[in-house]
């Protein structure tokens, strides 16, 4: 009888752990799933989007999706651009000027993808009026330059051109 009674208890405990790692893991593989189709079809769908800009004022932003990836499109003021140009390029970790990251003074484009963990940055937040990562940290100035936290280069600037006066193309 207790031989009986162990080999039921070892059967409970095998599917017990087996069911428990299941459960453990099911969360992860249906976010896979759905971000599965998300990354297809920005790898298999290379179009350009045009972003129309006439409704938005200086000093906001508006994000599009472009290849699967969030593109982050900010009309700066006058003062941003002036702050900005203002940084002294050889205090920065990836130096780079403001008038290399922009075609436009007043329009700044970029990848929302934060380069130390790939996480999406939120802003205008941080010490710098630009984004923040909220995951590590990560601190990007208005023109996409990394100013603090771990990441080590700056947003990256997605293929784009103006055009018109009020129309963006975003991809080649």
């Amino acid at each position: 009888m207790t031989a009986k009674r162990h080999s039921r208890r070892r059967l409970l405990r095998w599917v017990g752990g087996w069911l428990g790692l299941a459960g453990m893991t099911a969360p992860f593989a249906i976010a896979a799933q759905g971000a599965l189709p998300r990354i297809r079809r920005g790898r298999e769908d290379p179009q350009p989007v045009e972003v129309p800009l006439a409704d938005v004022p200086p000093g906001e932003m508006l994000q599009v999706e472009w290849r699967g990836k969030p593109i982050f499109v900010r009309h700066r003021t006058a003062a941003e651009i002036a702050r900005e140009r203002a940084v002294p390029v050889a205090s920065l970790r990836d130096p780079e000027t403001d008038q290399a990251r922009t075609r436009r003074p007043e329009w700044v484009v970029v990848e929302g993808i934060c380069t130390h963990g790939g996480c999406i940055p939120n802003g205008p937040l941080g010490d710098f009026g630009g984004w923040y990562c909220l995951c590590h940290g990560s601190q990007f100035d208005t023109a996409g330059r990394v100013r603090a936290g771990p990441a080590r280069e700056n947003l990256k600037i997605p293929p784009h051109e103006f055009v018109s006066e009020l129309v963006l193309r975003v991809g080649p």
